[in-house]
C-alpha cells in the first residue's frame, strides 16, 4: 500500500483489493473521528492493468460509507492524465491540443514581434506544457532495474 498526498488530494495505490477495503474503512473512521468530510463524488478508483488483460471488476468493488466507488478509465494525477493501461494516450492528445493552440497563437503574432519576444512567448506558453512532469515526476515511478512502473 502506498500513499501519495498533495495539498487536499490523497492517492492510494495497492495491488490487493482486500487490503484496500480495510484501508478505506480505516480512512473513513479516521475522517469521522477528526470531523473531516470525504467528497464521495470525487472519490474514484482506477484499476491499472495491461491493455490486453481482462478483469472482473466485481472483484475490485470498493465502498465508502456503503456507497460504491466509481471505476473510471482514467484520472488526472498532478496534471498528468493516467489511463488504466498507462498508455498516456489521452494525456498526449490533450498535450497536442494545447501545443497546437500555442503554435497557432505564435504564428498569428510572429509578424508583429521580434525574435526575442517570440522566444519569450515560447518559453512562457509552449515549453512548460512540453516538459511538465518529465524531470522529476515520472522518473520517480520507474524502477531502474527492470524498466517497469512501481508504486
Amino acid at each position: 500500500m502506498k500513499y501519495i498526498l498533495f495539498a487536499d488530494d490523497t492517492n492510494i495505490f495497492s495491488t490487493e483489493p482486500s487490503k484496500m477495503k480495510i484501508e478505506l474503512s480505516n480512512i473513513e473512521d479516521w475522517c469521522i473521528a477528526n470531523k473531516l468530510i470525504i467528497n464521495y463524488d470525487k472519490t474514484i478508483q482506477v484499476i491499472f492493468r495491461a491493455p490486453n488483460k481482462r478483469l472482473d471488476f466485481n472483484d475490485f468493488s470498493l465502498n465508502l460509507n456503503n456507497i460504491p466507488l466509481q471505476i473510471k478509465p482514467d484520472t488526472k494525477f498532478l496534471g498528468i492524465t493516467l489511463d488504466a493501461s498507462i498508455t498516456f494516450s489521452k494525456h498526449i492528445a490533450e498535450l497536442c491540443r494545447k501545443l497546437n493552440l500555442c503554435l497557432f497563437m505564435m504564428r498569428a503574432i510572429a509578424p508583429y514581434l521580434d525574435q526575442k519576444a517570440l522566444i519569450d512567448i515560447y518559453y512562457t506558453f509552449f515549453y512548460p506544457h512540453l516538459f511538465y512532469g518529465l524531470e522529476h515526476g515520472w522518473a520517480n515511478f520507474l524502477d531502474r532495474n527492470n524498466n517497469k512502473f512501481i508504486y
